[in-house]
């Protein structure tokens, strides 16, 4: 992993799923699609040192993966936006 790539881990219940990119909009495209959801979720953004947690319902975890492309890349600005 490269030290300025983005890293998106998505937490549901027990299963957890990773993507990564050079940014947010890749990371959260290669985020791989979990079978069902149905229960809320951990996403946490993470570049070098800094990170964002961000709890999700499972309306939220949908909408990442079954918008349009425009949106989505609103959604990864939004997500890289409160880095710390």
């Amino acid at each position: 992993m490269k030290k300025d790539e983005y890293t998106i881990t998505l937490a549901i219940a027990s299963d957890t799923y990773t993507g990564s990119g050079a940014t947010p909009l890749e990371a959260l495209q290669s985020l791989p699609k979990p079978a069902k959801i149905f229960n809320k979720g951990t996403l946490t953004i993470s570049q070098g040192k800094l990170k964002k947690v961000v709890p999700m319902n499972p309306l939220k975890i949908k909408q990442l993966y079954f918008t349009s492309p425009s949106t989505q890349m609103v959604r990864a600005k939004w997500l890289a936006s409160g880095l710390k």
